[in-house]
């Protein structure tokens, strides 16, 4: 298995940390999940 490089826009990160109310925080909490169960390979932009 090769290493991987994830960028994540930090909102993603910010609406994670602060769980603050916005359209995209499920989906925020879903990426940061699969990053650190190492599960990047479905993750897209669309």
């Amino acid at each position: 298995m090769r290493n991987m490089v994830v960028l994540i826009d930090t909102n993603i990160l910010l609406n994670y940390i602060t769980n603050r109310e916005d359209s995209y925080l499920e989906q925020s909490i879903k990426i940061v999940e699969l990053c650190a169960k190492g599960n990047t390979n479905n993750c897209y932009d669309s």
